[in-house]
């Protein structure tokens, strides 16, 4: 049996929950628990991957739900990530906006002291939107893998069953029956 993790163990979900919606990395992540519950000596050892192994199976459940509850998992993914994509865009265009008129602003100032003060704000917000493109896109890989692992589940389930099916039938209706799925699917006799 797994053991149990450890931000569920000590119910430290919402917590977590809120620095991944922050950005967080999972090492910062990690190292903030730490650090703000020092009483409880089991946290001290935690790592980014006990983070990443949180947030995995919280996706996973996610994804569970919204298809035992008849939704579609591909559909609410899609409009949450275009939604994000279109966040982060706005989110670009307002600094890119920002770092303009703020140059624009010191262009007659002769100080180069301001200026650098703008170029070093425009690359810092350029490494932090790098980063949080790069997040974006390790979500989306990471959701669609979860997405696709549980499907295949689902379908391995479903195999499993007919053929458990199959075996009730005799030699001559399992034949037909093979020969149909085989052209249908186009699998070839072996």
């Amino acid at each position: 049996m797994a053991k149990e993790n450890k931000v569920i163990k000590y119910g430290l979900e919402s917590e977590v929950d809120m620095m991944l919606d922050q950005g967080m990395s999972l090492a910062e992540i990690a190292t903030n628990i730490k650090q703000s519950h020092v009483d409880i000596i089991d946290l001290q050892d935690l790592s980014s991957m006990s983070i990443m192994r949180y947030r995995d199976s919280r996706d996973k459940e996610n994804i569970i739900n919204i298809e035992e509850e008849g939704g579609d998992s591909i559909d609410k993914f899609l409009k949450e990530y275009n939604n994000a994509i279109r966040s982060l865009m706005k989110k670009n265009e307002k600094w890119d906006e920002r770092v303009e008129k703020l140059w624009q602003e010191c262009k007659d100032d002769t100080s180069i002291l301001e200026k650098v003060k703008i170029i070093k704000e425009a690359r810092d917000n350029r490494e932090q939107s790098k980063k949080e493109w790069m997040a974006l896109a390790q979500y989306g890989v990471r959701q669609t893998s979860n997405i696709y692992n549980i499907n295949l589940k689902k379908e391995q389930n479903v195999k499993i069953m007919l053929l458990e099916w199959a075996k009730d039938l005799c030699p001559i209706c399992r034949e037909k029956k093979f020969k149909e799925i085989s052209q249908e699917n186009k699998i070839e006799e072996v």
